[in-house]
C-alpha cells in the first residue's frame, strides 16, 4: 500500500471537504456531492478542475454501486504541493471505501439487526441510492462528464474482474454477503448486458426496501422486480420487501404475479404464487 500523499519523498498538503467547507468532523455527514463539486470547481486549479470533477463523479459511483454507504465529507479531500503552485489543488485518490450494507448494524437497545442502505451524503436531495437516469444527470450536469453510461459499465466490469482475481481472498460467508451487495450495486445502474434469465432490476429508488422478516413475516402482494438474487414485493404506502431469492429454489415467482408468503423460524412455511399453493406441509418449498 502506497500513501498517496507523498510524492518522490515529499508531503504534499491535504485537505479534507469538512476543513474546506468550515465543518467540524461531527458534522462529516451532513452536506451533499453536489457540494463536493462546488468546492472542487471553488478551489481546484483550472488545470485539476475537470479531472477532479470527473474522477468525483468515478468516486460517487463506485460508491453505490459496492454499496459504499460511508463516503462522507472526510472522505473526499483536496492534494497540493502547496498554496502557491502553479498547478494548484487537484482531487485526491479514492480512500475508505467500505461495503457497509455488507455488515449488520445492532440497535444497542433492542439488539434487532439492522442493516445501512444509504448513501452518507445526499444526491439530488436525497441519501437514497440514486437510479441510473439520476446517476447519469449528476454525471452530465453537476461534473459536466460527457459520457457516464460508460464509466458505470467500465466500473461494473472492474467489479466482477475484482471479485475473480481476489474474492478467494474473503472468507466464504462474507464474500457471498458482499458479492450479494455488489450484484444489487450494479443491476441496479447496468444495462441489460448484466442481467440473466431475463429478470429485471428493483424498479423504484423512492421506496424504503426492507428485508423480510424470516422469524415471523407474512408478505402478499404483487411483485414488481426480480434480479439475480432478490424478489422484491410492494406491501403499499411506498415500501418494499425484498426476499432472498434462494428461498423459493425452482419455484421464483414472476414480475407482476401475486405471491402470498409466510416465514417461521427462517423458513418459508408457506407460499402461494397467482392462487396456486407451493408448499408441502412442514418442509416449505418444492424444490
Amino acid at each position: 500500500m502506497e500513501r498517496f500523499d507523498l510524492r518522490e519523498g515529499k508531503q504534499l498538503g491535504f485537505e479534507d471537504m469538512a476543513v474546506l467547507m468550515g465543518k467540524p468532523a461531527g458534522k462529516k455527514y451532513e452536506s451533499s456531492y453536489e457540494q463536493i463539486a462546488k468546492a472542487i470547481t471553488l478551489f481546484c486549479g483550472d488545470e485539476a478542475r475537470m479531472d477532479s470533477l470527473s474522477r468525483l463523479f468515478e468516486y460517487v459511483a463506485i460508491s453505490v454501486m459496492t454499496r459504499n454507504g460511508d463516503a462522507h465529507l472526510k472522505n473526499f479531500g483536496l492534494l497540493y504541493e502547496s498554496p502557491a503552485s502553479e498547478q494548484g489543488p487537484m482531487l485526491s485518490p479514492l480512500y475508505d471505501v467500505v461495503t457497509t450494507s455488507a455488515y449488520d448494524l445492532v440497535n444497542p437497545r433492542t439488539q434487532a439487526k439492522m442493516v445501512d442502505r444509504r448513501l452518507a451524503l445526499n444526491l439530488n436531495k436525497s441519501k437514497d441510492y440514486p437510479n441510473r437516469q439520476q446517476l447519469h444527470e449528476f454525471g452530465r450536469n453537476i461534473c459536466f462528464v460527457k459520457q457516464p453510461e460508460q464509466v458505470i459499465e467500465r466500473i461494473g466490469d472492474a467489479m466482477q474482474k475484482t471479485l475473480q482475481q481476489h474474492g478467494s481472498r474473503a472468507e466464504a460467508a462474507f464474500l457471498k454477503r458482499m458479492k450479494r451487495e455488489w450484484d444489487d450495486g450494479r443491476l441496479s445502474l447496468e444495462r441489460s448486458r448484466f442481467l440473466t434469465g431475463g429478470v429485471v432490476p428493483a424498479q423504484s429508488n423512492k421506496a424504503t426496501v426492507r428485508d423480510a422478516e424470516t422469524q415471523a413475516g407474512r408478505y402478499a402482494d404483487q411483485v414488481i422486480a426480480v434480479d439475480a438474487h432478490h424478489v422484491f414485493q410492494n406491501i403499499g404506502k411506498g415500501e418494499q420487501i425484498k426476499h432472498d431469492r434462494a428461498v423459493f429454489g425452482a419455484i421464483v415467482p414472476q414480475v407482476g404475479q401475486m405471491l402470498k408468503i409466510r416465514y417461521q423460524q427462517g423458513q418459508v412455511a408457506r407460499l402461494v404464487i397467482d392462487g396456486e399453493e407451493k408448499t408441502q406441509g412442514k418442509n416449505g418449498v418444492e424444490r
